[in-house]
Order: structure tokens, then C-alpha cells, then sequence
């Protein structure tokens, strides 16, 4: 995703990106990354406010240039893993990843699992959070809650 997008295509990309992650893990209670785009992570943290879910979402950009080939050689990733893992930090979803390497969607789980066991990880966020270093640029509240009215 370009640099030049407008703050408003960030909010947006940003909002969309917790909706999944919520979706797929239900709602958080500890500090999870998720990847935005090759260059940049989120950084999403719940905020204790009364009975709703609240998230400060950070837009962090990526720390570690070598970050990738580093992890390959520091976790011994096979090279299909190497292809899933570049996909997964491109905020490739299974089903996309899947289509893009021609495989299954269970086989690309199944490498995801792999390099769970080699990071000593159990979820993407924290396998993404593992390969790259971080510094932040942004901030924007997320309410998990509709707004009434």
C-alpha cells in the first residue's frame, strides 16, 4: 500500500484491519500487531473504559530493514514458509495467501502452525510482532462498540 494514501483511507484501512482481527480472534485484552502494509504494522492496544472495548491503534512503521531474511535464518523458516511469512506480513488473509501460492488454505495453516512452533508464538500478531521492530507514527481511537443514536 502507497505512502501517499490520505489520512482518511489510513483511518479507514485501520478500522477495517481491528474489524478483522476482532472477527478472527475475538476481542483482545493484550497489546497485538497486526501488519498495514510492507512498511508499516499496527499496533493495537486495549484501553480499560468501563464496560465497552476501547483500542488505541498505532500506525508503526517497520524498524528492521532485514527484518524478513533475518527471521528466515533465525527461525530456519523453509522456503515455502518464507513465502507464506512474506504474504502474512503484507496483511495477506489465508484464503488470499492460499490463492496466491496455489495451495490449500489447510496447507498454508499448516505453515503458519510450523512457524508458530519455531517462534514459540500461538498467533500472528505475536509471529508478526517477533519478525519486525517497531517505532510509532500515528494514533487513532477505535470503539468496538456502534455508537447509538
Amino acid at each position: 500500500m502507497p505512502h501517499h494514501l490520505h489520512a482518511d483511507e489510513h483511518v479507514a484501512r485501520s478500522v477495517s484491519i481491528v474489524a478483522e482481527l476482532i472477527e478472527r480472534d475475538g476481542i483482545t485484552r493484550e497489546t497485538v500487531f497486526e501488519p498495514f502494509d510492507r512498511e508499516r504494522l499496527l499496533r493495537i492496544v486495549p484501553l480499560a473504559v468501563g464496560e465497552r472495548k476501547w483500542y488505541a491503534v498505532f500506525v508503526e512503521a517497520v524498524n528492521c530493514r532485514n527484518a524478513f531474511a533475518s527471521a528466515m535464518v533465525t527461525f530456519a523458516f523453509s522456503p515455502r514458509e518464507g513465502n507464506v511469512l512474506e504474504l502474512l506480513l503484507g496483511g495477506y488473509s489465508t484464503a488470499q495467501i492460499a490463492i496466491r501460492l496455489f495451495i490449500a488454505e489447510g496447507t498454508v495453516g499448516d505453515h503458519v502452525q510450523s512457524m508458530f512452533r519455531k517462534t514459540g508464538t500461538g498467533k500472528r500478531s505475536d509471529l508478526v510482532s517477533r519478525v519486525y521492530g517497531h517505532e510509532g507514527d500515528g494514533i487513532l481511537a477505535w470503539d468496538s462498540e456502534p455508537s447509538e443514536g
